[in-house]
């Protein structure tokens, strides 16, 4: 893996030195952030929105198309894909996935699903599609007595792991295994069969670092420097 070393300040979202806004590359990215219960133990500080931050400072401002998916054992927050346009317009996404506070358990299916079905319907045609999804565990719904919860989360997956394959859409994921309880072979699995990239971490501390990782692979981009200061409230 390719290590960016780095000093960041964070507040909002952070600046980019030096990013060549012509040549740059634009691609539409689906976030998929786990909101379960257990991340709020395994992310005690709320590190992975400035992983987020970090990944939308290093975009160019005008020419992606962006959008998220906050899950627990349901949906918490669809933020449908739009062009990013501005400081103003990651800040604004930014926001939203941090305030999608939820507390339930866990349905991976369900969740990648809906970031295929919005790259299917609102991404940009003439682009590359991605989805980042992080996790810290695997898909886990002990309230389904019945098994069908189940049954259809499996169903879901499969069908976002169809809609991927047959769109060239690629499923980068990150199992953040903080408690040693993750079992990453779920992501691995998603991932490989859509050509992406797995990676397991122990710390949340490391989300920033694969965050990084995750943009230069998606980007094709080599080193980055990176501005160590903070982006106005106005943008």
């Amino acid at each position: 893996c390719i290590i960016f070393m780095f000093i960041l300040i964070f507040h909002n979202v952070i600046s980019v030195k030096g990013a060549d806004s012509k040549t740059a590359k634009r691609m539409n990215v689906v976030f998929v952030m786990d909101e379960s219960g257990s991340m709020s133990d395994t992310d005690i500080n709320a590190l992975r929105y400035e992983a987020v931050d970090l990944f939308l400072g290093l975009v160019t401002d005008f020419g992606n198309y962006m959008g998220a998916v906050v899950f627990d054992d349901n949906i918490v927050l669809q933020r449908d894909i739009a062009a990013l346009e501005g400081n103003d317009a990651k800040n604004e996404l930014s926001k939203s996935i941090r305030e999608a506070y939820s507390n339930g358990d866990t349905d991976i299916g369900k969740a990648i699903e809906l970031a295929t079905d919005m790259l299917l319907k609102s991404g940009n045609s003439e682009l590359e599609s991605v989805i980042i999804l992080l996790s810290d565990g695997n898909t886990d719904l002990p309230k389904d007595k019945t098994g069908e919860a189940r049954i259809q989360s499996e169903n879901s997956k499969q069908i976002a792991i169809n809609n991927a394959l047959n769109n060239g859409y690629k499923i980068h994921s990150i199992c953040l295994n903080a408690n040693g309880k993750a079992n990453s072979d779920e992501l691995k699995a998603i991932s490989d069969a859509t050509s992406g990239v797995c990676v397991e971490v122990k710390s949340a501390e490391d989300l920033k670092e694969v965050f990084s990782q995750f943009y230069s692979i998606i980007y094709d981009t080599e080193t980055i420097t990176l501005s160590d200061s903070l982006l106005p409230e106005q943008g």
